[in-house]
């Protein structure tokens, strides 16, 4: 469960600095990305961790499908 919650964060730096550059200069594509990032991030942790909230994954769905 550890090493699984330590890929998850390690992924998500590993993603945020690969795409720094591209990302520098365009501020709604930050906005953009930075939301998408945090929500799978958000949604790999609480995954990781053991907790299935069905009520999350529809909403984090939702949302993402909004854009």
């Amino acid at each position: 469960m550890v090493l699984s919650f330590v890929c998850v964060l390690l992924s998500a730096f590993v993603i945020t600095w690969v795409n720094w550059r591209d990302l520098k200069g365009n501020r709604k594509l930050q906005v953009v990305f930075y939301t998408i990032l945090a929500i799978a991030t958000t949604y790999g942790a609480l995954y990781t961790i053991g907790l299935e909230i069905p009520s999350i994954a529809r909403g984090l769905t939702s949302l993402v499908k909004s854009f």
